[in-house]
């Protein structure tokens, strides 16, 4: 009777011991993610250049960095595509939520992934928030806390509302979930403000002319414009390939730096930089002040 109680016991512990491998070595989640993607209105998702469905779509992914194209159906000719990076980590959800406008600028949304930290304190969570166009006001729950891109150590875990504001922009709000030991990153696209948009071009428009334009055009041509990188909260600036938060880093440059001024896109909060001789990139206009140089 004893040597079939061992036996049984035997069998039960081997039974333990092949469930445990099973789902801790081969279990089908392992090195896998999940990426959720929603839009207004509904579009075709692209992963990868791979159509993978409709929104809104919800997919069981292998972890890595992801491009992830937005296309509206045909009968939202006048709707603009999107399109942008998207990192899945394991066992976690990476969501899409895009608002899709008639240009890039009056396209909204934000994407929100989660990573493990090394390093945190007990109860508490850090959030990473970056905005397109850079230097967006950042608040959370209603509190300004600084300006983007930030990152917000040690935030007591739960639920918190963070919200994105830039002048020009519509306001960004999204609510985020800490959890110990994680990092929430929260990337914001901001839309322009078209009202406000119009309400600038009026102006503008009313505006009296020059008494002598012939002599100011002259008077500007003789002095190259030129931008002085202001203060930062990290020491330094992303210069970008594109006027995108999202566009490849080319380099970084330092407060006090001079660098000669090439374009402007206002509308984003970009301007376009001689980093080098011969090569050019983009900066946030918002940590940049220009003056007039004659080098």
């Amino acid at each position: 009777m004893k040597k079939k109680i061992l036996f049984f016991l035997f069998l039960v512990i081997v039974f333990i011991l092949f469930i445990v491998v099973k789902f801790v070595f081969f279990s089908s989640d392992k090195g896998m993610g999940v990426l959720k993607v929603d839009s207004s209105p509904i579009a075709n998702v692209f992963i990868n250049n791979t159509m993978s469905g409709k929104t809104p779509l919800r997919k069981k992914i292998s972890i890595g960095e992801y491009i992830v194209k937005l296309i509206p159906e045909g009968v939202a000719t006048d709707t603009a595509s999107w399109e942008g990076k998207v990192k899945v980590e394991e066992n976690t959800i990476s969501y899409v939520n895009i608002e899709l406008g008639s240009s890039d600028l009056s396209t909204a949304g934000d994407i929100l992934t989660v990573s493990r930290l090394k390093k945190y304190s007990s109860k508490k969570g850090e959030i990473l928030i970056e905005t397109d166009p850079e230097g967006a006001i950042i608040s959370l729950d209603n509190d300004e806390k600084g300006i983007s891109p930030l990152i917000l150590k040690d935030v007591v875990e739960g639920a918190h509302e963070i919200s994105a504001y830039l002048p020009g922009f519509l306001r960004r709000t999204e609510s985020v979930n800490v959890i110990e030991g994680f990092r929430t990153n929260i990337k914001f696209k901001l839309a322009i403000d078209e009202a406000q948009q119009k309400k600038e071009n009026v102006a503008t428009e009313e505006a009296p002319l020059s008494p002598n334009p012939e002599k100011e055009s002259s008077s500007s041509a003789k002095n190259k414009e030129v931008v002085k990188i202001k203060e930062t909260s990290t020491g330094w600036l992303r210069v970008r390939e594109e006027p995108s938060i999202t566009s490849k880093e080319l380099t970084k440059v330092k407060p006090g730096e001079e660098y000669t001024l090439l374009d402007k896109e206002s509308t984003k909060g970009w301007y376009k930089i001689e980093y080098e001789k011969g090569k050019e990139g983009w900066v946030s206009s918002r940590y940049v002040s220009i003056i007039s140089s004659s080098r």
